[in-house]
């Protein structure tokens, strides 16, 4: 599958029918395979995060408005737990963990838009 303008077509297409989620197994010019639609509904968002959903939102709400602390206590007191959940967990070695270790280059490049920004390298492109 071409990850220029071919992938990003095929996702907005099932996006916009509700579609599934979709694994492009083989990418152009890739070893790794693409993930695309994996959020595709607001259904699956909910049930993929059913269990921290409502803390995250609290976390972004103290983020936007820290006050509201001070008025509704309550409503937070878990926060604190949610935000030292969400940081990267540590290797019992504290060494680098390097399996499956890659370059951003080797990565699918999807490219929606003839002139998306950010695109690396694409034969074409320029």
């Amino acid at each position: 599958m071409d990850p220029y303008l071919e992938i990003g077509e095929i996702h907005r297409r099932v996006f916009h029918a509700g579609g599934p989620a979709l694994l492009f197994e083989k990418v152009k010019g890739s070893p790794f395979a693409a993930l695309s639609n994996l959020y595709g509904t607001k259904e699956r968002t909910g049930y993929i995060f059913r269990h921290q959903l409502d803390n995250v939102q609290r976390l972004i709400q103290l983020k936007a408005d820290p006050s509201d602390l001070l008025r509704h206590p309550g409503r937070y007191l878990k926060t604190p737990f949610t935000a030292l959940t969400g940081l990267p967990l540590k290797s019992k070695w504290n060494k680098p963990i390097l399996y499956g270790q890659t370059l951003l280059h080797q990565l699918p490049q999807i490219v929606s838009w003839p002139k998306d920004v950010g695109l690396i390298s694409h034969p074409g492109s320029h």
